[in-house]
């Protein structure tokens, strides 16, 4: 009977290892130190690390499912801890907005009646604030009180700065849901009864990113995922062209982010599609999304993410604009781009490169 009993515990901790983390430590307590938390994480970020790394194709998906898991256990904060230790094993982890995405999902699922507290006090902004992004979204599933109006928007952004692309996203989602249809024009409709400036075109990009990639809308089993691929950006063309201004140059940017992961980031290859939009802001956004995108990525050595704002260098000021962005999208993706960042800041004139430093540590 002893031995069963161990056998049953034993297969229970390798399957899942669901006993890795317990609120009551039964040899020393309720409090452990940091050293035993940090191996915990460790441990348990091996053990994510060991079941996703055959999954070439979907390995951030992979990821994120397991992710999704671990809040439920154990906590938003301590999901954070367990990305970490991940990411010094798993670089590809780095790029981290779908897991942080996950995390933020179940951190609102879990927690629903804490949910300012989930907003104001969580700090964990990296991943281009994918946290933030999945809590918010999971507002629209959970909360009974969410309502897309004014009122409702306003107060939420005043606890999430950035809040205005994933409300581009949901009112997609809304509008499938209420009335069976993925209308675009419809969902910029929406945005322009919420916000304005800055803010809306924020909301268009969410927008044009859900309606072209449909990753809520999947989440959700109302529409099929789309993929990174030329198809998908070729269906995109076709919808950027029947807008103009703020909503059009939203759109290329979705197209730009597309054109760059179908072609493995190449700039030889993506940069020429965006240049067939001419040199105004449409051209712009697509430059800037697939440029961005590009930098994240663990394959381009220094010399390759320099080359992806050196394509602005007879434009000092298009020079600037673009590492500034560049910048940003990587230090709001994790500290372990700071070198990235820095060096990056270094292709600018003297002149410009005390303010793009501030830009790296001040993210």
């Amino acid at each position: 009977m002893r031995w069963s009993a161990i056998i049953v515990i034993s297969v229970m901790l390798i399957a899942g290892g669901l006993f890795l983390y317990k609120p009551f430590n039964y040899i020393s307590g309720l409090i452990k130190s940091e050293e035993e938390e940090e191996s915990l994480a460790t441990d348990e970020a091996m053990r994510m690390y060991q079941l996703c790394e055959h999954e070439s194709n979907n390995k951030e998906r992979c990821y994120a499912l397991l992710f999704s898991d671990a809040t439920k256990r154990e906590g938003a904060l301590k999901a954070r801890e367990m990305l970490h230790a991940l990411q010094k094993n798993d670089p590809t982890a780095l790029v981290c907005h779908g897991i942080a995405h996950a995390i933020g999902e179940a951190a609102i699922e879990t927690n629903l009646q804490k949910k300012e507290d989930i907003f104001r006090s969580t700090d964990f902004t990296e991943c281009e604030s994918g946290f933030y992004h999945g809590a918010l979204e999971a507002l629209k599933f959970y909360d009974p009180a969410f309502k897309l109006d004014k009122e409702y928007v306003e107060n939420l952004c005043s606890m999430y700065s950035a809040c205005a692309h994933t409300f581009g996203h949901l009112v997609v989602v809304d509008n499938a849901l209420r009335n069976g249809l993925i209308d675009a024009r419809t969902s910029i409709q929406k945005c322009e009864e919420l916000f304005d400036g800055m803010n809306l075109s924020s909301c268009f990009d969410g927008v044009f990113m859900e309606h072209i990639m449909k990753q809520t809308l999947a989440d959700h089993k109302l529409a099929e995922r789309s993929p990174w691929a030329m198809s998908t950006a070729e269906e995109g063309e076709a919808l950027c062209k029947q807008f103009d201004g703020k909503p059009a140059e939203a759109c290329w940017g979705v197209v730009g982010s597309i054109y760059s992961v179908a072609n493995t980031h190449r700039i030889e290859i993506w940069a020429p599609l965006c240049e067939k939009l001419g040199t105004g802001d449409a051209f712009w956004n697509c430059y800037r999304h697939a440029a961005e995108i590009a930098a994240l990525q663990n394959s381009l050595d220094q010399e390759k993410v320099n080359a992806l704002c050196l394509y602005f260098s007879s434009d000092e000021s298009l020079l600037e604009r673009c590492v500034l962005h560049i910048v940003s999208a990587l230090v709001g993706t994790s500290q372990a781009f700071i070198s990235r960042a820095e060096h990056l800041c270094g292709i600018l004139p003297e002149s410009a490169r005390s303010n793009c430093r501030e830009t790296v540590y001040k993210k």
